[in-house]
């Protein structure tokens, strides 16, 4: 290859990562476009939402399957509304070093409260937490363990949240 021919195709492969940044930084203002309008819907739900439509939760202690292994992770605090999907990173603490984590879905329907390894939307069925209770359970509060195998285990305590008087 000459040496034109050479800084040609450097031009050319330079333009080519320009074109490549330039749809990366487009996807990824999409992506927070999108989160910020699920973010802007789920706020709106929750501030409409009926008495019994929605749920607030603390998962505290609880340790996650990460890297094949149990490992402590960061307490969680849940507001769901009925018929939503919040999704959460399940973390373990910062103490230096390697951090590991790993993504889960919560959704509430009145009834269940699941806590899932993968969204509703995506096929794969994965495990899930499942924590049953009528509308008195709730009101009164649940406090429950659980343990899912090579997936979430720990203490999940839950309350229906009064309405916001206007």
């Amino acid at each position: 290859m000459s040496s034109e021919q050479q800084l040609q195709a450097r031009q050319q492969q330079a333009e080519r990562d320009k074109a490549a940044d330039v749809r990366r930084s487009a996807e990824a203002a999409a992506r927070q476009a999108e989160a910020a309008r699920q973010a802007a819907e789920m706020e709106v739900k929750r501030s409409n939402a009926a008495y019994g439509e929605r749920l607030q939760c603390v998962l505290q202690p609880a340790e996650a399957w990460l890297n094949r292994k149990w490992r402590a992770i960061e307490p969680q605090a849940l507001d769901l509304v009925s018929g939503m999907e919040l999704p959460l990173v399940l973390r373990q603490p910062s103490k230096g070093g390697v951090r590991y984590s790993s993504k889960a879905y919560a959704r509430f329907n009145g009834q269940e409260l699941t806590l899932c390894q993968y969204s509703e939307s995506q096929s794969a069925t994965g495990r899930c937490v499942r924590i049953l209770g009528n509308s008195a359970d709730y009101r009164r509060g649940i406090r429950q363990n659980f343990q899912v195998e090579q997936f979430l285990r720990g203490h999940l305590r839950c309350e229906l949240v009064a309405p916001r008087r206007r």
